[in-house]
């Protein structure tokens, strides 16, 4: 468990499944490389869109 938390201490560490490609023991292919790239990109700009509408809806309230 981390950090001694007990059986429940998975829970509170955050999912890190879309960064586990990126410490590959052997390096990826060019395309591969570019396709987790692009994937990282997409999610990181939903990510973005949705604080700034969050961002948004805070000012006007």
């Amino acid at each position: 468990m981390p950090f001694g938390m007990g059986p429940y201490g998975w829970f509170m560490v955050p999912p890190a499944m879309p960064w586990l490609q990126t410490y590959y023991p052997w390096t990826m292919s060019r395309e591969q490389e570019r396709a987790m790239l692009e994937q990282e990109k997409a999610a990181l700009e939903r990510r973005l869109t949705e604080i700034t509408k969050r961002l948004d809806e805070l000012k006007e309230g």
